[in-house]
């Protein structure tokens, strides 16, 4: 059960049902997402509450790790918005609230606060369909990409794993500290370590609903994205990792990926935020974004 605000409780896994019972109306916003949060951080980091039916939500931000407020939810508005600052300011704490998802704004009184937008916390979201034929112009580049992977390549095979099979995770991990090793080695990727803990405690809490399509070379897993099957026509890619000594693997496990999703019946792909990391920024806009769920930071006027 989730506590009634200003009552907060730490996140456990066992909350995901009450969670989403909240969170189901609404478009699935990466930071909201029950898995995403036990997977990215340690026990006990993230806080939730109920407010007028909004899940709010006490966490650490990823970078710096600073306390972060947020809510989702369309129940009176203004009257939470208050009632959180209200909160905030008798903590002693900056009276802001941060990655609030748009949808939270449809009734919202904008004259009262300063809503600004967040383009580094906003997330990503393609179209199945678009990825998983890569026509026209604005895909010439990644349909090259793909189909030099497949020329130069013998023994390609792409499947579904099962991520509950410990040789199955075995393997990803192995093929994770490969990836992890090459990016350290480059000085690229401020956030390894923590992603290194987001997909141990991933793989050890075995979560349903999840899809993990993975390409291997000649028997050798060689990349890997994993999914979560939501609502409303949506899935959230969790991880998803390549041996980046083979041009074009990228490109084709997406395209696969977007194949394999609408066989589904999963029309909308959610990649998450790019945290305003250029590289990430850069790779996930270059796949050709259908919108964004877009992320505001409120402070009173």
């Amino acid at each position: 059960m989730i506590p009634k605000f200003p009552i907060f409780k730490k996140l456990e896994v066992g909350d995901k049902r009450d969670i989403e019972n909240i969170i189901q109306e609404y478009t699935p916003y990466s930071d909201f997402d029950v898995i995403t949060m036990v997977s990215w951080y340690p026990e006990g980091q993230v806080e939730i509450s109920n407010l007028n039916n909004n899940l709010v939500i006490k966490f650490p931000e990823y970078i710096s790790g600073k306390i972060c407020h947020s809510f989702i939810g369309t129940y009176e508005v203004n009257s939470t918005t208050d009632t959180l600052l209200r909160y905030l300011r008798g903590q002693k704490l900056e009276p802001v609230l941060r990655v609030v998802p748009e949808i939270c704004l449809q009734n919202m009184d904008m004259e009262k606060y300063l809503v600004e937008i967040d383009f580094d916390n906003s997330d990503y979201v393609y179209s199945n369909l678009e990825l998983s034929n890569y026509q026209g112009p604005k895909y010439s580049k990644k349909r090259q990409l793909a189909n030099i992977f497949i020329s130069r390549n013998l023994g390609v095979e792409t499947k579904l794993l099962d991520l509950k099979d410990p040789k199955v995770q075995s393997e990803i991990l192995t093929l994770y500290d490969q990836w992890s090793e090459n990016k350290s080695k480059n000085g690229e990727y401020f956030y390894l370590p923590k992603e290194h803990d987001a997909i141990h405690r991933f793989m050890k809490n075995n979560f349903e609903n999840c899809l993990c399509l993975a390409v291997f070379i000649n028997k050798n897993l060689v990349g890997y994205s994993i999914y979560g099957l939501l609502a409303n026509e949506y899935a959230l890619c969790y991880f998803s990792k390549i041996d980046i000594s083979y041009l074009g693997l990228n490109e084709y496990l997406m395209r696969e990926s977007a194949r394999t999703l609408l066989s589904k019946g999963i029309v909308h792909l959610n990649y998450e935020e790019d945290l305003g990391i250029t590289g990430l920024r850069f790779s996930k806009n270059s796949f050709r974004p259908s919108h964004f769920l877009r992320k505001y930071t409120i402070k009173a006027i």
